[in-house]
C-alpha cells in the first residue's frame, strides 16, 4: 500500500509565523482571550524555532538543540516531563536519550528509549496502513508521542507526559509536537554527522598508529638486522685483514656486501609500502598492473588479469593513492584469506553528464571462499574492510562489497575522477 501524501514541505517557522486569526467584531471576551493566547503560543514557537536553529549551527554535539526542543515541548504542551530518544545512526538500537523535567509516577514513568522508538515506528506503520488491529494496545492517556523522522527514516521519538492522567493536553498539543519533531530531525541528523566524523577521525588516528607501528617493526626486524649484520662482517673483515688472513677477510667482505644488498632491497620494500614509487613512474594503471603481477607471483594464482579502461589518464594524487591502497588491501586479503585461483582487477573511467561528475571505478574480483557480508562484517575487521571504506569515503566515494560463503568476493570502489594538476580528465 502506498504511503499517504505527506503534503508540501513546510518548515516549522513557516507554519508558526502565520498571523493569528482575527476575531469577529462582536467577539466575546473569551474569544478575544483565545485569539490572544493563540498569538502568544505562535510567537513562543517562533522564538523556540530560532533558538533551535542557532544551536544546531553552533553546537558541538547537537545535544543542546535537543534539550531546547524538550524544554519547549514541556512549555507548549503544559507538561512537566519530556524525553527525546535518538536512534543509533545505523538504525540498531538507541544512541542517546535526552530528558527534561521530573519523571511522573505511573505507567509512563517506566517508558524506555527503545520503547519510544518502537512506539514511533508503530505510529508510522499505522499511519501508512490507515488501520489498527485488535492487538494494538491503546496509547496511555497521560502521554503524547510523535516520531522524529527524516524522509521515511525514523531518527527518534519525542514524548511528553502529564503530571496526572486527569489533566488535559492543549487542543493543538500533537500538532505542536510534530512541528518540534521536524526541528529535532535536523538536530539529530547533525548529531549523527558529528558522531560519524568523530568515528572517522578516531579510526584514522588508529590506522596512522598501526602504520607507524608496522613501519617500526619493518625497520627493526628487517632493515636494521641487515645493516647490523653488514657492520659485524665489516668489523670482522677489518680484523682479519689486519692479521693478514686475506682469505677470511675476503669472505667477510663478501658477506658484508651481500647483507648491504639485502638492506637496499628491504629499504625499497619499506618505501614502497609507504608510497608506491610505481604510481609516480608508471601512473595508476601501470602501478596496479605491476601490483597484481607481484601479488600473483607471491600467491601462486593460476590466473590474474588486469583491464585498463582509464584511457591512460592521470588523476589527483590523493585519488590515485586511495585507489591503489584499496586494490593493495583487497589483493592482500585474496592472498592471505580467500584461497583464490583467479583474480581480476579492472579500472574504469566514466565521464558523467556534467563537469565534475566524472567517476573512477576500480573492481577486484576473486573466485575464493568468500564470507558472509555484511552479516559477519564485524568479524572481518582484520581483513581491512573498514580501512578501505574509510579511505574511499574520505575521498568522496563509495565502497561496495559483494560476497558470500563459497561464492567469491567482489570489491568495487567508486571515487571522483579528479584530474591531475594541469590535466583535464574529460575528453
Amino acid at each position: 500500500m502506498n504511503a499517504p501524501d505527506e503534503g508540501p514541505s513546510i518548515t516549522p517557522a513557516d507554519a508558526w509565523t502565520v498571523a493569528a486569526p482575527e476575531p469577529d467584531a462582536g467577539a466575546s471576551a473569551d474569544e478575544l482571550q483565545r485569539v490572544q493566547l493563540t498569538a502568544e503560543r505562535r510567537a513562543l514557537m517562533l522564538t523556540l524555532v530560532r533558538r533551535v536553529a542557532l544551536h544546531v549551527l553552533s553546537s558541538r554535539t547537537g545535544i543542546e538543540a535537543l534539550q531546547h526542543i524538550a524544554h519547549g515541548a514541556c512549555r507548549l504542551t503544559r507538561t512537566r516531563f519530556a524525553a527525546i530518544a535518538v536512534a543509533h545512526p545505523d538504525g540498531a538500537g538507541l544512541q542517546q536519550t535526552v530528558t527534561v523535567g521530573a519523571p511522573p509516577d505511573g505507567p509512563s514513568a517506566t517508558i524506555s528509549g527503545e520503547e519510544m522508538l518502537a512506539e514511533a515506528q508503530r505510529i508510522i506503520t499505522l499511519g501508512r496502513s490507515g488501520r489498527s488491529t485488535a492487538a494494538d494496545p491503546p496509547p496511555p492517556s497521560d502521554r503524547l508521542l510523535v516520531p522524529i523522522r527524516r524522509r521515511r527514516t525514523v531518527l527518534g521519538a519525542l514524548c511528553v507526559v502529564k503530571a496526572t492522567a486527569e489533566e488535559a493536553f492543549p487542543a493543538d498539543a500533537e500538532g505542536t509536537l510534530r512541528a518540534l519533531a521536524e526541528n529535532a530531525a535536523v538536530a539529530i541528523h547533525e548529531l549523527h554527522q558529528i558522531t560519524r566524523q568523530r568515528s572517522l577521525i578516531r579510526a584514522l588516528i588508529a590506522a596512522q598508529e598501526d602504520e607507524r607501528r608496522a613501519v617500526a617493526y619493518d625497520l627493526h626486524d628487517g632493515l636494521t638486522q641487515y645493516v647490523m649484520a653488514s657492520h659485524a662482517h665489516l668489523e670482522a673483515f677489518r680484523t682479519a685483514h689486519a692479521e693478514g688472513a686475506e682469505e677470511e677477510a675476503r669472505e667477510e667482505l663478501d658477506l658484508a656486501a651481500r647483507f648491504l644488498r639485502d638492506a637496499v632491497l628491504e629499504t625499497r620494500r619499506v618505501v614502497s609500502g609507504l608510497r608506491s614509487l610505481a604510481l609516480d613512474d608508471l601512473g595508476l594503471a601501470g602501478a596496479l598492473e605491476q601490483l597484481l603481477a607481484e601479488e600473483r607471483n607471491r600467491a601462486g594464482w593460476e590466473s590474474a588479469r588486469f583491464t585498463d579502461g582509464s584511457g591512460g589518464r592521470r588523476f589527483d594524487t590523493a585519488i590515485e593513492t586511495t585507489v591503489y591502497r584499496v586494490v593493495q588491501e583487497a589483493l592482500t586479503n585474496d592472498r592471505k584469506h580467500a584461497g583464490a585461483s583467479d583474480v581480476q582487477v579492472s579500472l574504469e573511467h566514466f565521464d558523467g553528464g556534467r563537469p565534475g561528475d566524472a567517476r573512477l571505478c576500480v573492481t577486484v574480483t576473486d573466485d575464493g571462499r568468500g564470507f558472509e557480508y555484511p552479516a559477519a562484517g564485524a568479524d572481518y575487521a582484520h581483513l581491512g574492510l573498514h580501512s578501505m571504506a574509510e579511505r574511499v569515503e574520505l575521498a568522496g566515494g563509495t565502497l561496495d562489497i559483494c560476497s558470500g560463503s563459497g561464492e567469491g568476493t567482489t570489491v568495487r570502489a567508486t571515487v571522483p575522477a579528479l584530474p591531475a594538476p594541469g590535466q583535464e580528465v574529460s575528453p
